[in-house]
């Protein structure tokens, strides 16, 4: 399957202050800035972008860097998409049945959102530089079983190309810079 623009939104999974500060500088810092080009990719491919955060009165907020990507949807559930909101967000863009899943904590509530989305009909793509848990080994045990499910893996630099099909896009010379 290619991952169209035009077919596809985001969705960014619990990437709040406490989950982030569970992991490693070493690991949080690449992620973030992964993160970060592919959300501005996405903005600029008006591909859209929702975000989901795990019981924010107890993980707080959403990283003050990356509110401002899209709604919030505040949840309970690991999977976003046994929430009711989100679903229905989710449902409300029937044109967009490709869904880029990226945030934390891999192995749990990326691989259940995943799953679920899948089970649903959607096409479901995670680049793979753009997830993470706590523990490196259990994130690599999700992606494996993520894999064995037939989940698209990859990464935030492959979508970005795919989005843009073709260099001759006036927006592959403002947007490739960020990618070299």
């Amino acid at each position: 399957m290619h991952i169209r623009a035009a077919r596809s939104l985001v969705l960014a999974i619990d990437l709040q202050d406490k989950l982030l500060g569970m992991l490693g500088d070493e690991q949080r810092q690449p992620l973030l800035q992964a993160i970060h080009r592919f959300l501005d990719s996405a903005q600029a491919f008006d591909v859209p972008i929702l975000l989901s955060a795990q019981y924010p009165k107890g993980l707080g907020t959403v990283d003050t860097s990356l509110q401002t990507f899209g709604a919030t949807f505040e949840k309970t559930e690991f999977s976003c998409y046994a929430n009711p909101a989100l679903r229905a967000a989710l449902r409300a863009r029937v044109e967009r049945r490709q869904i880029c899943l990226l945030g934390v904590e891999t192995h749990i509530c990326v691989l259940q959102t995943a799953l679920d989305l899948q089970s649903q009909g959607w096409q479901v793509a995670i680049p793979i530089d753009a997830v993470a848990s706590r523990d490196r080994q259990q994130s690599e045990w999700g992606l494996a079983r993520l894999r064995q499910a037939g989940v698209t893996l990859s990464s935030t630099e492959s979508i970005f190309y795919e989005w843009m099909e073709d260099a001759a896009d006036p927006r592959f010379r403002q947007l490739a810079p960020a990618w070299r």
